[in-house]
Order: C-alpha cells, then structure tokens, then sequence
C-alpha cells in the first residue's frame, strides 16, 4: 500500500522548468527512443516524469556542449545509462577540479613567499 507516487508534469511545465520549447521536445520524443511519456488514455495528453525532464536535459546539454547530432542520442544515452555517471556529474567533478587547482597554487605562492623571507 505504501506506492511512491511520482509527481507529473505536462508538456508546457516540461518546457518551462527546462526551457525547451514544446516544439522541440515533441520533436525530439520522435526520434529519441528513450523519451517516451505517459500518455492520459482518454485525452492522449503527454505526462511527464522526474526521469523524463532529466533525460530532456542531458539531450539538451549532448546537443548543445558535445555538438552531437539526435540520432547518436540514444547510443550515448545507453552508454551513460551503462556507464552510470551523466556528462553534468562531469561538469561538476571538473569545476571542482579547477577550484582544488586554484586553491593548491595560491598555498604554493604562500609557501614561496614565506620560505623567501
């Protein structure tokens, strides 16, 4: 009886919280297997799920920074989904990264300056 219930969006919440325009994300539904929402049986209304908006947004990023053509999404979505980890973990370990990087050579430029005096 305890059934996690998934909160759902419509295509126009979609296209507001991700800022994909509703063409687009009917477009790329089409052609990317693994976007495919829940359809409302009676008014075929398209509803989306937290997975849904997740995976519209890492096609968004593939498109955008990996200049990626839709029809290797599905490839490169199978892959990350294999692989476990999404090109934003990346990002994200990569900024980190770069701030450690910083943070080392500003110790380093301390270290210099006390062993000089």
């Amino acid at each position: 009886m305890s059934e996690k219930i998934n909160k759902v969006y419509t295509i126009k919440e979609v296209s507001e919280l991700t800022g994909i325009p509703i063409y687009k994300i009917r477009q790329w539904e089409k052609k990317i297997k693994k976007l495919k929402p829940k359809r409302h049986p009676k008014t075929n209304w398209r509803f989306y799920t937290d997975e849904d908006i997740k995976t519209l947004r890492e096609v968004s990023f593939l498109l955008r920074h990996k200049k990626m053509r839709l029809q290797g999404i599905d490839s490169e979505l199978t892959k990350m989904e294999r692989l476990g980890d999404t090109p934003l973990d990346r990002i994200a370990i990569r900024n980190l990264l770069r701030q450690i990087r910083l943070e080392l050579n500003q110790i380093r430029f301390i270290m210099k300056t006390l062993i000089n005096e």
